[in-house]
């Protein structure tokens, strides 16, 4: 049956009203709470209400019955068979509702009638009665006190069943779930029962695309719809559209993660180099003693100190030679400072401290060392092992250290040649110290 707009439906029902009066009107509205109609169930409508909920007579004459039938308000769609379009019984069982003689006490009355006058066709032999019989069931249900969900259950069961046998009335079904959407729209339940109506309707008709997309909207984990504790099945050729297209969706997330870190990658590989002064004005000067450069992205740490002597007094460089031998007092001030266990045990943290902080800053992978930071290094590790030394140090960027200054023994002159090796970043040892002169 073909829809009508609600505009349309209102001038219909007030051109009978005109033309048969209101009583007339009363029938109408108790006629549309039926699903259909026929002679028979309508004359019992008749006759069990023609009284208003205040028990004051309607005055419906009998011939009001075959007036409706043949009006512009029912359409005839079998034998003996009657409907109402929607929009015409949807504004009927409004008005019903809202005018002060019947309200929604009657709709509940509507509804026990309806129930009761089922209930022999139910038992029919005859499968087109037992169809109508049920379809009225189910409409009766919807408007009940508290049995609703009933309806929505014994709509899911019906739904489930039709799928495995007959399209049509797969399509039948899907249209009267339509129909109950007014008066089981607020129930919970119903929602999930109406989209997998909806759907299945489509795919009955062949709409394979509506279908997956109108079912999407309820599809739970394991692709399946449940109402009511009712496993509603998914027709096979859908469950393979959604798989075909979820495995299309991940492998385009899969490839656009793919293009993200390549082009991360690319960024990276393209980030340029920036130098310690450049560095130290994007950081502050809170590092400025520990940040000697920054060289293709690794950070290169230096110490604190400004220069690379083991003592106060040492040559100023490492190509000055020295020209006399140091104080005594001098010599052994470090030399006692030297064999401080203490002191011993702060220059090598020192050293691991600093080799920690390249590691840090570089993911371990920086084996090469900033100059300043080489001399540091060596400063230490010579300050810790050659007591009385008084020596300089100085490093260039491919590695080579040059010593030079005074120590004591012949032995600590070897040493020179041997200790700077153990820092990593040294390549080359030149020796210009000597043994100091008493």
């Amino acid at each position: 049956m073909s829809k009508i707009k609600p505009e349309v439906a209102k001038r219909r029902i007030e051109s009978f009203e005109k033309r048969f009066g209101e009583a007339h009107l009363y029938l109408a509205y108790h006629a549309a709470f039926p699903l259909s109609l026929t002679p028979d169930l309508l004359y019992r409508i008749w006759a069990n209400f023609h009284r208003d909920i205040h028990g004051e007579v309607l005055g419906i004459p009998w011939i009001a019955v075959a007036d409706l039938l043949l009006s512009s308000l029912c359409d005839e769609v079998g034998h003996e068979l009657y409907e109402m379009n929607v929009a015409v019984r949807n504004l009927l069982l409004s008005q019903l509702k809202e005018d002060k003689k019947f309200g929604q006490q009657r709709i509940y009355e509507l509804s026990d009638f309806l129930l009761e006058y089922v209930q022999q066709q139910l038992l029919s032999n005859d499968l087109d009665i037992r169809d109508f019989a049920q379809a009225q069931r189910w409409i009766a249900l919807a408007y009940t006190r508290t049995q609703p969900s009933e309806a929505v259950r014994e709509l899911a069961l019906a739904l489930s069943g039709a799928y495995q046998k007959d399209r049509g009335d797969l399509i039948r079904l899907a249209s009267l779930v339509e129909t109950l959407a007014e008066p089981l729209g607020g129930l919970e339940e119903f929602q999930p029962l109406l989209i997998y109506a909806r759907g299945m309707g489509n795919f009955a008709g062949g709409n394979l695309e509506a279908a997956k997309n109108e079912l999407g909207k309820a599809l739970g984990k394991g692709n399946e719809i449940r109402v009511a504790e009712i496993s509603l099945p998914i027709p096979k050729q859908i469950r393979a559209k959604r798989q075909q297209e979820e495995a299309e969706r991940l492998g385009r997330q899969q490839e656009a993660e793919r293009l993200k870190l390549q082009e991360a990658d690319r960024r990276r590989q393209q980030e340029p180099v920036i130098t310690r002064q450049q560095f130290l004005k994007w950081v502050g000067l809170g590092v400025a003693g520990l940040v000697t450069a920054v060289v293709a992205g690794k950070i290169f740490i230096s110490s604190l100190e400004s220069t690379s002597k083991t003592t106060a007094d040492a040559p100023s460089s490492a190509t000055e030679q020295a020209t006399q031998p140091p104080s005594a007092q001098a010599t052994q001030a470090a030399q006692k400072d030297a064999l401080s266990e203490i002191r011993r045990k702060q220059l090598n943290a020192d050293i691991r401290a600093r080799e920690g902080r390249n590691d840090a800053f570089n993911d371990g992978s920086a084996t090469k060392r900033a100059a300043r930071d080489i001399e540091s290094k060596v400063r230490s590790k010579l300050e810790a092992n050659i007591p009385s030394g008084h020596l300089t140090i100085a490093a260039s960027e491919d590695g080579t250290v040059t010593v030079s200054g005074t120590v004591a023994k012949k032995d600590q002159l070897a040493k020179i040649d041997t200790l700077p090796k153990q820092i990593t970043g040294v390549t080359k040892i030149v020796n210009r110290a000597t043994v100091a002169q008493e």
